[in-house]
């Protein structure tokens, strides 16, 4: 966990002082903070993650964490869902709940829309927010 509370801490800390950065650094900073959060505890599912849509995705009602299902992965070819949680943390450096919040909220302010389409998404070759699965070969940001 100690590489998680470092990346984790350099990030925070770049988002804090990005008046001078534009939005696609943002952006990535933002995403790949949640991505790194949510890849660590999620175990073997956090591959998964990276094909995960928005619409798999549920807040608790109490506002304690998100709900994942995830209805197609490998070992779940019958289209079964695989469904798991995230709780809110007490170590708010790694917490995934606060990394999806800050992920969440940077799109709606960089207005960035993704109401439907994959959580977890690439940079394209124009700087702009693609609309594809962020792929894990990490070709492009």
């Amino acid at each position: 966990m100690g590489d998680l509370i470092i990346t984790s801490e350099y990030i925070q800390n770049q988002l804090k002082v990005c008046g001078g950065l534009r939005a696609i650094p943002i952006f990535l900073l933002a995403r790949d903070q949640a991505l790194f959060k949510t890849m660590f505890f999620a175990g073997d599912r956090a591959a998964n993650l990276l094909e995960i849509k928005t619409s798999e995705i549920l807040r608790f009602p109490d506002n304690s964490g998100f709900l994942f299902n995830l209805v197609w992965t490998k070992s779940l070819r019958s289209g079964n869902a695989n469904v798991f949680a995230f709780r809110w943390c007490s170590n708010l450096n790694v917490c995934p709940d606060l990394g999806l919040e800050l992920y969440v909220n940077a799109c709606n302010l960089l207005r960035i829309r993704f109401a439907s389409g994959f959580l977890f998404r690439p940079v394209t070759k124009s700087n702009g927010v693609g609309s594809s699965c962020l792929e894990p070969s990490g070709g492009s940001g």
